[in-house]
C-alpha cells in the first residue's frame, strides 16, 4: 500500500455520507484523525462502494478504533447505519477489514433486532456468515464452535450448549436430557460463556451459538469446502 509501512495495524470504517457527499465526509474524516504518536500524519485510505463511504485508518498509539468510531459518528450521518470493522495486520488484513464493513452493512437487512450505533461488524456474524462471508464463516466456527468443542472429547460443554439450545433454553430439559442437576448445566453454561464470550441464555446470542454450532458440525462433517458448500 503505497506510502504505508510495510508492517501495520489497521481498521475500517463504514457508513453514509451526510447528504450523500462523499467529498466532503471525506475531508471531515481526514480533518478529525489525530496524528500519529510520532507526530506525523494520519494514514487514511478513503474509498466508496454503493452509496457507502468507506475509510481505512491506520491505528497505533495515536489512533484506536474507539477514536475511530468517535471520529465516525460525527463524520458520518447519524440517522443511517455506521459500521466498525475488525482490527487486523498488513495489506492482507486491510482487505478483509473492508469487506467485514461493508458486508456488515449489507447483512443489517436481514437483522431483526436493534444493533448499536456505531455497530461492530461482529454484532452481525451469523447474518454475515448466511451471505457467504468467509471471514465471519470462520470467525464463528474458531472462536464459538471450535472452542466450545476443545480438545478434550469428554469435555461436556458444547454438548450441553447444543442441547439448552434445541431445548428451547429449557434448564430442566437440558438436565434431564443429560440426566445431571439444574445446577450443573447452569455451571456449564456460564463456563460456555467464559470460553467463547457468548451467552446461551441471551435470546441474540442464542442465534449466534446456533449458526457457529451448525457450521462447526457442517465442517466436521465435510460439507464444507474453502468456497462454500461440498456438492453431495
Amino acid at each position: 500500500m503505497l506510502g504505508w509501512p510495510a508492517q501495520f495495524v489497521c481498521c475500517s470504517i463504514a457508513g453514509t455520507p451526510p447528504s450523500r457527499d462523499i467529498a466532503a465526509c471525506a475531508t471531515s474524516i481526514r480533518n478529525h484523525l489525530p496524528a500519529h504518536g510520532d507526530g506525523t500524519p494520519p494514514d487514511c485510505l478513503i474509498g466508496k462502494h454503493d452509496g457507502h463511504l468507506v475509510a481505512l485508518v491506520r491505528v497505533d498509539d495515536g489512533t484506536n478504533p474507539d477514536e475511530v468510531a468517535r471520529i465516525a459518528e460525527t463524520c458520518f450521518d447519524g440517522h443511517e447505519p455506521i459500521c466498525l470493522g475488525p482490527t487486523r495486520q498488513n495489506a492482507d488484513g486491510a482487505s478483509r477489514a473492508i469487506r467485514a464493513a461493508i458486508n456488515a452493512l449489507f447483512a443489517l437487512k436481514a437483522c431483526t433486532r436493534e444493533v448499536p450505533q456505531p455497530m461492530r461488524c461482529e454484532d452481525l456474524l451469523p447474518e454475515r456468515a448466511l451471505m457467504g462471508d468467509e471471514d465471519a464463516r470462520d470467525e464463528l466456527i474458531t472462536s464459538i464452535y471450535q472452542a466450545l468443542k476443545g480438545d478434550n472429547p469428554n469435555d461436556p460443554t458444547l454438548q450441553t450448549v447444543s442441547i439448552f439450545l434445541d431445548s428451547v433454553a429449557s434448564l430442566d430439559a437440558t438436565a434431564r436430557t443429560l440426566s445431571v442437576h439444574p445446577n450443573t448445566v447452569r455451571y456449564r453454561l456460564k463456563r460456555a460463556t467464559e470460553i467463547c464470550g457468548w451467552d446461551a441464555t441471551d435470546t441474540r446470542e442464542t442465534y449466534v451459538l446456533s449458526t457457529a454450532i451448525t457450521l462447526g458440525r457442517l465442517r466436521d462433517a465435510g460439507l464444507w469446502r474453502d468456497n462454500g458448500f461440498q456438492q453431495v
